[in-house]
């Protein structure tokens, strides 16, 4: 058993959550003595408690300025018999995480290890330079972060780098929900998804432009977003949906803890993303579930995706392809499934979560 302490300081609920959710449910299931540290934010720890576990919530996300968090947490961890890994999810949080390293440097033998979780160039400034010294381990969810991470440079030991690609856990017994029934749809009716955060860099503009393009051609199809985000973002997509005139055919349903019965709901899964994904986790369960996946080429879903053989990759802010790729597959029921089943066997193969799991419990010296 291994002590292990995870920090996560974003704002909002996101991929990076839920992979630290993911791998800590893992870890408790397996026996380790497993802690989350959240910032103030309450959304964030709101999560975490729903799936039954505790948060201590510390300042965090002060970067290099934070001096009162490796403070609590080193005179938290001062008692602990034998070795803890401070796993981290934000790049910031590294400075604490050292500045624990260093306090109990003589009691408690401390093991840094932090995710990537962002496609963005290394910081080279020596502040920097000194914290890639001190990090133990650091993580890439794709080869796409990890090139453009180094594509700046960084003074920092290539011992340290490992990509670990992402997984998905897919509960074993899927209840889809009656989206037809809840949603007042024909039984006839084909069903769109988006799911994942409403902000700016998912591309859900693009996405909204591209269906009230295909509406006439497609009037069996309607489109479900699922989903969070700042609440004047979300109004203005709805009054987008007025302005295109598809408010009776687009569906806003809000945040779910569990994606995975909506996503067995679904005939089509589309990730606009107009910002490079470093993994691209909606994809993946998408695909895991064997849907037709609609994404954009501008991220690590390249690596994921084989268009027109498990999805179909589309340019980003290109409101003509995407529209073009959501009426093909509307079209073309065939080609859908074919394609879905392609996409559960890539997963299956090359994603699973005990796969993962390994490779990560390595990293930490397990």
């Amino acid at each position: 058993m291994m002590k292990i302490i995870h920090l996560i300081s974003n704002k909002q609920w996101g991929g990076g959550e839920q992979y630290a959710l993911d791998l800590i449910l893992r870890q408790k299931h397996e026996g380790h003595d497993v802690e989350v540290v959240t910032s103030m934010y309450k959304t964030v720890k709101e999560h975490f408690q729903n799936a039954n576990i505790t948060a201590t919530t510390l300042l965090l996300g002060g970067g290099f300025r934070d001096f009162l968090s490796p403070l609590a947490l080193a005179l938290k961890l001062r008692k602990v018999n034998g070795p803890v890994v401070i796993h981290v999810h934000n790049f910031g949080d590294a400075f604490v995480a050292i500045r624990v390293k260093m306090l109990l440097r003589k009691s408690v033998k401390v093991k840094v290890v932090v995710t990537r979780h962002l496609v963005k160039k290394a910081k080279t400034s020596l502040l920097f330079t000194w914290l890639y010294k001190y990090i133990d381990e650091l993580i890439f969810v794709s080869r796409l972060a990890k090139n453009e991470f180094l594509s700046s440079q960084p003074t920092i030991q290539s011992t340290k780098i490992h990509v670990v690609y992402n997984a998905v856990v897919v509960p074993k017994d899927i209840e889809p929900r009656d989206l037809k029934r809840e949603l007042s749809l024909p039984s006839d009716a084909v069903v769109a998804m988006y799911h994942g955060r409403l902000v700016r860099e998912k591309g859900l503009e693009i996405l909204l432009k591209a269906f009230a393009e295909i509406t006439e051609q497609c009037p069996k199809m309607v489109l479900v977003l699922l989903g969070g985000g700042m609440d004047n973002y979300e109004r203005y997509l709805q009054n987008l949906t007025a302005v295109l005139n598809i408010s009776n055919k687009v569906f806003f349903v809000g945040f779910q803890t569990n994606v995975y019965p909506y996503i067995a709901s679904c005939d089509i899964g589309v990730v606009p993303t107009i910002a490079p994904e470093a993994f691209g986790l909606s994809c993946a369960e998408y695909m895991a579930l064997g849907k037709p996946l609609i994404t954009t080429a501008n991220g690590a879903q390249r690596e994921l995706v084989d268009t027109d053989e498990n999805g179909i990759l589309v340019p980003p802010e290109s409101v003509s392809s995407l529209a073009n790729a959501i009426r093909l597959l509307y079209i073309d029921r065939e080609l859908a499934g074919k394609l879905g089943k392609s996409a559960a066997k890539k997963i299956a193969m090359n994603y699973d979560y005990d796969g993962f799991y390994s490779k990560i419990m390595s990293i930490y010296g397990l």
